[in-house]
């Protein structure tokens, strides 16, 4: 299972997405967002079952759009 999640990657502070991943129990460094360098995907697994997140950046006009149309979700007390 995984979440696909688009979010605007000029504006996160990667350190402290990867403390907030890592306190959840997700594999996390600093070397898994060459995706969003390379404007592809950044995927982190969580460590105790076969659960990944998937994360890209908003880099075009349509990927923009998505954000302002998303709604906010909770799953596993992660929102």
């Amino acid at each position: 299972m995984d979440i696909d999640i688009i979010l605007d990657h000029t504006r996160i502070n990667r350190d402290e997405f990867v403390s907030y991943l890592q306190d959840n129990n997700f594999d996390a460094s600093l070397d898994d967002f060459i995706g969003f360098d390379e404007k592809t995907h950044c995927t982190f697994f969580y460590k105790e079952g076969m659960f990944r997140i998937d994360v890209k950046g908003a880099y075009s006009e349509m990927d923009s759009e998505s954000i302002q149309m998303a709604i906010t979700g909770i799953y596993n007390d992660i929102r």
